[in-house]
């Protein structure tokens, strides 16, 4: 008797979690749908070590594939890349208001006309 109740409370209990997990999935693949495509990536790691030496041929060589707009994700933090001025200025017309109150957590500093080139954070 004992045994079958505790059988029963487990089968329950794993029918609710497979319930919340398949509602779950619909939801990010709605998710999915609005994201731009995006190169497969490290686990954990993202597509950081996908970039190599020189990130900007890397990103050219991605172009073609994936499109002027490009997902990665860079450890556990998801970037958007654009690559072309005419989806950067849409995207800047369409999305002004979303990211106008953000705050850039690096500023690029200029010394010496050009020459050296140094992040600092804030």
């Amino acid at each position: 008797m004992e045994i079958t109740s505790i059988l029963l409370l487990c089968l329950i209990l794993f029918s609710f979690s497979a319930l919340i997990q398949l509602s779950r999935g619909k939801q990010s693949r709605k998710l999915k749908n609005l994201q731009p495509p995006e190169p497969p990536g490290w686990p954990i790691l993202g597509n950081f070590f996908d970039l190599g030496a020189a990130p900007h041929q890397t990103l050219h060589k991605l172009k073609p594939k994936y499109g002027p707009v490009l997902g990665l994700k860079l450890g556990s933090v998801k970037t958007v890349v654009i690559q072309s001025a005419m989806a950067a200025s849409e995207f800047f017309k369409k999305h002004d208001h979303d990211f106008c109150d953000r705050k850039c957590p690096t500023v690029l500093y200029n010394y010496d006309a050009f020459k050296i080139l140094l992040l600092k954070k804030l």
